[in-house]
């Protein structure tokens, strides 16, 4: 550990760097477009209104990984997938 000009060592904050406040930001979007879906589905919503939901959804998901500092790998697997669904045709 650094020791500062006074032969101490620092101490430690729980301040939070701008840069985690946007990807903090970003990942309650994300669990706030989550609720709203919970709540489409519990209500019988039409499945236009849920799959405009889920477009949001992958907007703020990718939004929040451009913000996050790293080690989201299967966060950005779990976003292929979803993109991957989301084109696949429809079947009846």
């Amino acid at each position: 550990m650094d020791r500062n000009a006074f032969d101490t060592f620092p101490a430690h904050t729980r301040a939070i760097s701008t840069s985690s406040v946007g990807w903090v930001e970003e990942a309650r979007a994300v669990l706030r477009r989550l609720r709203r879906i919970e709540a489409l589905e519990r209500e019988h919503a039409p499945a236009r209104s849920i799959l405009a939901e889920v477009h949001a959804l992958l907007e703020e998901a990718e939004a929040w990984l451009a913000a996050e500092p790293g080690g989201s790998d299967l966060a950005e697997a779990a976003l292929e997938r979803c993109r991957d669904a989301l084109a696949a045709p429809v079947v009846r």
